[in-house]
């Protein structure tokens, strides 16, 4: 009983970690600097970028997800031991 309560509670301790780990990355602000956004002047630059798809943030929210899943696969281990040895006996009584 404690061993479960013990898995049951440090899996969610990780998944409350990964879960504001994936929030902080998303609340980061694009005015970071402190610069300040009013000027006198306006200038306008019109550039094309490529973004790379492992920039994206969902790509790695996917990425931690699944990276999850095969941790938790993994730490299950199989239950039904291939080592196990199974004895079935028979017993029968001779009937006067």
């Amino acid at each position: 009983m404690y061993n479960t309560i013990s898995r049951v509670y440090s899996k969610t301790i990780l998944f409350l970690f990964m879960a504001l780990t994936a929030f902080s990355a998303f609340a980061q602000d694009e005015n970071a600097g402190g610069e300040s956004t009013s000027s006198s002047t306006v200038s306008t630059t019109t550039t094309t970028t490529e973004t790379q798809w492992y920039t994206e943030p969902w790509v790695w929210v996917v990425a931690g997800a699944v990276l999850i899943l095969i941790i938790v696969a993994m730490s299950r281990g199989n239950s039904k031991s291939s080592d196990s040895v199974t004895v079935k006996k028979t017993v029968t009584r001779d009937v006067d």
